[in-house]
């Protein structure tokens, strides 16, 4: 056989398979539950709540480091008009400094949230229905 006809029989295996499989799973029958529907969106509202808080978190991260980091710049640029070499030195470690830890604490409180985030998921799923 050469690789073309090779090709074509798996191409032709493949096409035939997906469409049974297409007919077979619109011939079965939905066998869901109200209660399972109930509890499935029960978990889906909880996961839409649980995404919300940390896109919310997410967002308020990168405000914090966005105004760190035009803090800096300020400072940074502030630092060019010192005449005096120990001083600006100085002023440029104080501005990388402060640029730091408002990162590090940005970060730490993005990931309180997303913690918090979770650990209320995992609340809110534990209420659902349990079937």
């Amino acid at each position: 056989m050469t690789i073309k006809k090779i090709v074509i029989a798996v191409a032709s295996a493949g096409l035939v398979t997906s469409f049974a499989l297409t007919a077979f799973a619109q011939t079965t029958p939905n066998t869901v539950t109200p209660q399972t529907q109930t509890k499935k969106a029960c978990i889906a509202s909880a996961k839409i709540t649980e995404n919300s808080s940390i896109k919310q978190a997410k967002s308020d991260f990168k405000t914090a480091k966005a105004t760190a980091l035009q803090t800096k710049t300020t400072a940074l640029v502030a630092t060019k008009a010192l005449t005096d070499k120990i001083a600006s030195k100085v002023a440029v470690k104080v501005a990388n400094t402060d640029y730091r830890a408002s990162v590090k604490t940005a970060t730490d409180v993005y990931n309180a949230a997303v913690k918090a985030a979770t650990v209320q998921y995992k609340a809110n799923v534990a209420s659902c229905p349990k079937k």
